[in-house]
């Protein structure tokens, strides 16, 4: 009876002391989140497009995105120039035959995977007006700082806009190889990495490149920065400097608590809050990503918005309410129903243009016209390895798990957590009780 007392108060205690340390997180989440955010609005290095420049982004858009207010385009407003605003070219829209799918990043086959690092190294190396700095890529690095998009973080109009700014993003990706959609990286899986994220083995040199200082490895390696706000502390090229902390990635728990929302404003008003959820993987990956005018600079934003994303898009499979029309009153200044999704502009049937409005976001036809996914690995439930459907996966107590690349720690004496690059075979080295991945030549 005793015994079972004591294990009972033990149980309580773990729980008080975890609760305390969950909403210890949450604060320490929205606090930075909160300074990167002022960081962001105090970003007065405005960077103009060029004409060229906006009909390139433009042209990326030529599908009907009504907001009630007539079908047309969403196009780019040149900001402080006034000019550029052309209707880019008139190609038709691409007929599918099926639904392209997004799936999780480590569920790419060895092909996809490199056909999609080629098509960001290629936008990154594009130009499409070769008199300025800004390559195609730089562009979209562009369209996500304060003075462009104004409204784009801070309340309801962050899902949206990110939404769309990622579907101009894959119609770039697709002009340079049209069989490329984007892939989203499931943070959850680095959740049982605990306090050595940069084990995961999608910091290798075959994945996403090393996490900790400039990024020399992997196909990013050496990525170009502009801006003096990016460049500050000697940051020429991309640097990341992860905080190996768990706690700042998605976490299962996190996944049952977006289960719970059912409308709009609770995904937008609840603790935790969505886009603070968001914020973790940010300050978690550290360096550049750190910073929300330089960010996208990392390949790695696009992977993580497009898993937000994802879980937007889970969340409106349940919501009791239209996911199409609930937007509250009331929000944010730029952040109402009809506020302009700035610098996003609606072109006409009758070739006149007005704001994209923050409702447009909202829109189904993102999913059900242009974009499908499939199902994220943190929510297989697996038997066996094969479940999880990725080298990069391992099944332990029922879920699929991140295997960490080598000179990371296994998860005790196995190596079936250990990922070897093609040639290699999985081993193990001993440092006092603990045990590390090895690779060995076949």
């Amino acid at each position: 009876m005793l015994f079972k007392i004591a294990l009972l108060v033990l149980v309580c205690v773990f729980i008080i002391v975890t609760g305390f340390e969950d909403d210890e997180t949450d604060l320490d989440k929205m606090k930075i989140m909160e300074e990167m955010i002022k960081e962001w609005k105090s970003d007065n290095d405005e960077i103009k497009f060029t004409p060229t420049q906006i009909s390139y982004l433009n042209h990326l858009d030529n599908r009907g995105r009504g907001s009630g207010r007539g079908r047309g385009r969403g196009n780019v407003r040149g900001r402080g120039n006034g000019q550029g605003r052309g209707k880019g070219n008139n190609r038709s829209k691409r007929q599918y035959e099926y639904l392209p799918v997004r799936k999780a990043y480590r569920h790419l086959s060895d092909s996809e995977r490199k056909d999609f690092h080629d098509a960001i190294y290629q936008l990154k190396h594009t130009f499409s007006d070769p008199t300025s700095d800004l390559s195609n890529y730089d562009l979209f690095v562009n369209l996500h700082r304060s003075n462009s998009a104004p409204y784009a973080h801070g309340g309801h109009a962050f899902a949206g806009w990110h939404r769309h700014c990622l579907y101009r993003f894959e119609k770039a990706l697709q002009e340079i190889n049209e069989d490329v959609t984007l892939c989203y990286l499931d943070t959850t899986m680095e959740y049982n990495v605990g306090d050595r994220l940069e084990d995961s083995a999608i910091f290798g040199p075959d994945t996403l490149g090393n996490a900790d200082g400039k990024v020399v490895t992997g196909p990013f390696a050496h990525f170009k920065v502009l801006w003096e706000t990016c460049l500050k502390n000697n940051r020429t090229s991309l640097s990341r400097n992860i905080q190996n902390d768990g706690r700042f990635f998605y976490s299962p728990a996190d996944l049952r608590i977006f289960d719970t929302w059912n409308t709009f404003e609770e995904m937008n008003t609840l603790r935790p809050n969505f886009e603070a959820e968001h914020d973790g993987v940010h300050i978690g990956i550290g360096g550049h990503m750190l910073e929300i005018a330089c960010a996208p600079f990392d390949p790695i934003f696009w992977l993580h918005h497009t898993f937000v994303d994802y879980l937007w898009w889970e969340i409106r499979q349940h919501q009791t309410t239209d996911p199409e029309t609930e937007y509250p009153n009331g929000t944010r200044p730029g952040h109402g129903r009809d506020d302009p999704m700035s610098p996003f502009m609606l072109e006409l049937d009758d070739g006149s243009e007005q704001p994209l409005t923050n409702i447009a976001g909202l829109s189904n036809s993102y999913t059900t016209e242009e974009y499908t996914y499939q199902q994220a690995p943190g929510r297989i439930v697996c038997s066996t390895y094969s479940d999880c459907r990725s080298k990069f996966l391992y099944c332990s107590g029922r879920r699929c798990r991140a295997k960490v690349r080598e000179g990371g720690q296994l998860e005790g004496r196995s190596t079936v957590s250990c990922y070897c690059p093609p040639g290699f075979i999985p081993g193990r080295r001993r440092r006092g009780r603990q045990y590390y991945c090895r690779c060995r030549p076949r």
